[in-house]
């Protein structure tokens, strides 16, 4: 019941800021990823003491609040010039803790920067691996290193996505 307040006067029921009042901006504590429904007793008095008193069932509706989180805050992978897989294989992990009105924590993955204008990377959306494509080349790079911006993408409304990079060296 903390999570909500009363107007005196009106009898309208409101949601409780978390913070700072919402007038001024503040957030309500509700979050459907923590509980999606409240039961509430509202009782109402008035001036001669007559008292009644209803059960609330209060629904929480999921918002899409939550980015795409990877489990690291980058990934690194050295390969030796002229290798055309990696080994082992490379995958890009995010979870989106949104639920089923939101995409239902589903995340789709896309290569959105790299640092040559050759072909040697891609990614499959829906695994997060990638893949190379053709043999990594020392010369694609002015520092022999691919660096790669990975994007994923939540399926709530509207989209959420967030980025991460990949460092991908080429050693001896």
């Amino acid at each position: 019941s903390e999570k909500f307040y009363v107007q005196a006067e009106t009898g309208e029921i409101m949601v409780a800021a978390c913070g700072r009042s919402l007038d001024e901006g503040g957030k309500s504590c509700l979050d459907w990823e923590t509980e999606q429904s409240f039961s509430l007793t509202y009782t109402a008095t008035d001036g001669g003491d007559q008292t009644k008193t209803s059960n609330l069932l209060i629904r929480i509706e999921d918002k899409n609040d939550n980015y795409p989180k990877f489990d690291r805050d980058e990934y690194n992978r050295v390969v030796r010039e002229g290798d055309a897989k990696f080994q082992p294989e490379l995958f890009i992990r995010a979870t989106d803790k949104d639920g089923p009105m939101q995409g239902g924590g589903k995340v789709f993955y896309a290569i959105n920067s790299i640092n040559t204008d050759a072909t040697v990377f891609e990614i499959d959306p829906m695994s997060g691996e990638i893949l190379m494509i053709k043999p990594v080349r020392m010369e694609d790079t002015e520092n022999g290193r691919y660096d790669l911006v990975i994007r994923a993408t939540d399926m709530g409304k509207p989209p959420l996505h967030s980025d991460i990079k990949v460092y991908v060296n080429m050693g001896s």
